[in-house]
């Protein structure tokens, strides 16, 4: 909960969180689209964070993200949130 509130005191965009309905903007755009907008928000960043739920590991974008973060170099943090 500490993890899912924390935006709560800088705003979420500040704190680095993206709203359900900015990826589901993206995603109505395509696959590319989706890419696209995860390569540019991994940019200027040196560590991934990964919330990782009960269906984290069926998520063929945070698969994505995972693999974009190794690629650039960033390192990878995961948290459990279950």
């Amino acid at each position: 909960m500490i993890v899912r509130n924390s935006w709560v005191t800088q705003g979420k965009e500040a704190a680095g969180f993206i709203d359900d309905a900015d990826f589901e903007e993206v995603k109505r755009k395509g696959d590319t689209a989706i890419k696209n907008w995860i390569d540019n928000q991994l940019k200027g960043t040196s560590v991934t964070v990964v919330l990782v739920g009960e269906k984290t590991c069926s998520s063929r974008w945070v698969k994505y993200e995972i693999e974009k973060s190794i690629e650039i170099g960033n390192g990878l943090l995961g948290i459990d949130v279950s």
